[in-house]
């Protein structure tokens, strides 16, 4: 006999080297990695999901001066009316608004971008009394635009939301928190309002 091959008296099936004869010889083994493999699988798939799924709904840009909220999109979204509030047209993936802000001048900042379930911009005319607000929060997977005073979609582009009095944003707050407060409408360039 060879040293070379060892052969196992005790056993006396022949050796195979097949996925069946592996099954036949462990099968819970191979049941338990096949498992392991489906959820480690499952596993990534969801994380990809989560991470590059940012839903369909396109980001919101608010614009200083006359009040104006914009549809950044080259898809056909447009704000809808429902009686008391607007909406967009698409859905978000998440119930939580990112938002960011870009201020020019001497804007009063206490964070530039922030994670939030309601969004308060106070809107105050040319003297900086204030004339009205409006609340953005994610509902149902959608945003939800809620003003104080009548706002209407811009004839022009369905894209625009806007209150027609001039005047400028004096404050915006996050979760009933103070984020930036302007004394002109020169310090606020805008707000991006992000799918989080």
């Amino acid at each position: 006999m060879n040293h070379a091959e060892t052969v196992n008296t005790l056993d006396p099936r022949p050796r195979r080297n097949s996925l069946m004869a592996g099954w036949r010889d462990h099968p819970r083994a191979l049941l338990i990695a096949a498992a392991i493999g489906v959820l480690i699988g499952a596993g990534v798939i969801f994380l990809l999901r989560t991470l590059a799924d940012t839903g369909d709904e396109p980001p919101i840009r608010v614009k200083n001066g006359s009040l104006e909220l914009h549809l950044v999109t080259n898809k056909n979204a447009t704000w809808t009316s429902t009686g008391s509030h607007w909406k967009t047209s698409g859905t978000r993936v998440h119930d939580v608004l990112q938002l960011t802000v870009a201020t020019r001048g001497k804007a009063n900042c206490s964070a530039y971008t922030v994670a939030a379930n309601l969004l308060v911009i106070h809107y105050a005319d040319p003297t900086g009394n204030e004339v009205m607000k409006v609340e953005i929060q994610s509902a149902g997977n959608h945003s939800k635009v809620v003003p104080s005073q009548p706002m209407s979609v811009s004839a022009s582009d369905s894209t625009v939301l806007a209150y027609g009095s001039a005047g400028f944003i004096k404050s915006i707050e996050a979760d009933g928190t103070a984020m930036c407060t302007f004394s002109a409408a020169s310090q606020l360039d805008h707000l991006i309002i992000l799918d989080f």
